[in-house]
């Protein structure tokens, strides 16, 4: 199957929506992250997963994790909780 002319699958990035589901502020993750809340806004609002590599994508689910454990809750959330796939199969 040639990939050029096929409708491309979607990735969607879902941090916000995590971020949402366990309150988790942005200017938490920032400081948890080391980084400025500018950054983590553009975090939230990208709608494709952020050029990441793997080591900082661990840091962003330890800082998620850190913020859920502290605020009382018990979840964790992984690499793939923060992706949503969803398969194209038109050509």
């Amino acid at each position: 199957m040639m990939y050029i002319n096929k409708l491309p699958s979607v990735i969607d990035w879902r941090l916000n929506e995590l971020m949402a589901k366990y309150d988790i502020k942005g200017v938490d993750l920032a400081a948890k992250l080391q980084i400025s809340t500018n950054a983590v806004s553009r975090m939230r609002r990208a709608k494709d997963m952020p050029g990441f590599s793997g080591k900082r994508l661990g840091q962003l689910c330890d800082a998620l994790n850190d913020l859920i454990k502290e605020s009382g809750q018990n979840a964790i959330i992984t690499p793939a909780e923060l992706l949503n796939y969803t398969y194209s199969d038109a050509a």
